[in-house]
């Protein structure tokens, strides 16, 4: 077994990737949403927070404009978690292993296929990907997210792979499971690491 990353090694460059937020509330209803983290790219436009409204179908409107998601990316301003449990795949397996994951978690259809559209062209080029996710507990302490009214379900997925010359074995991850209940906030993300074919 094999130790993955440490904070120390890869908190400074740690960038979040694409992470979005989508939110179900019960009614139509005005949302604030923030994130503790230094935020490079929004849509729409993160100014000391988001202020929407939001539907139960998760539409977003924001001055008119409709969206899917809140999208941000940066820097979260707390600690990069230790990771070392994960699995290893094919790399050819690697997108379908992925959203698998994310179904277990709670993560719909619609949510899913946004994930595999932005990651597809991240893949490695090597043979193998280890893949391993940080859930709700670590990016909270990563990059907090501030919701009011406050969701009665909130998770969120943010995952970490690499490419590997040859198979390794990991300590398996156990991933939550989360039932969709009352209002609902979803958020996925990945690590953008520069050395993007790893």
């Amino acid at each position: 077994y094999q130790n993955i990353l440490t904070n120390s090694k890869y908190g400074p460059q740690a960038e979040c990737g694409k992470p979005v937020i989508y939110l179900y509330p019960a009614a139509t209803t005005s949302v604030s949403v923030g994130v503790d983290a230094d935020i490079k790219k929004s849509e729409p436009l993160y100014h000391n927070g988001w202020r929407v409204i939001a539907t139960p179908q998760g539409t977003i409107i924001q001055n008119g404009e409709t969206y899917d998601y809140l999208f941000w990316d940066g820097y979260g301003n707390g600690l990069y978690p230790k990771l070392t449990e994960g699995v290893v795949v094919p790399t050819n397996k690697a997108l379908d292993t992925m959203a698998e994951n994310l179904r277990v978690m709670g993560f719909i259809e619609p949510e899913i296929d946004d994930f595999i559209d932005f990651w597809k062209d991240y893949l490695p080029s090597k043979p193998y990907t280890r893949i391993s996710w940080i859930t709700t507990e670590g990016m909270e302490g990563l990059a907090k997210l501030f919701i009011s009214p406050r969701p009665d379900t909130l998770f969120r997925a943010f995952v970490d792979f690499e490419g590997l010359d040859e198979f390794i074995t990991l300590d398996p991850q156990q991933l939550p499971q989360h039932k969709r209940e009352g209002f609902v906030v979803t958020e996925w993300g990945g690590l953008l690491r520069h050395n993007v074919k790893n």
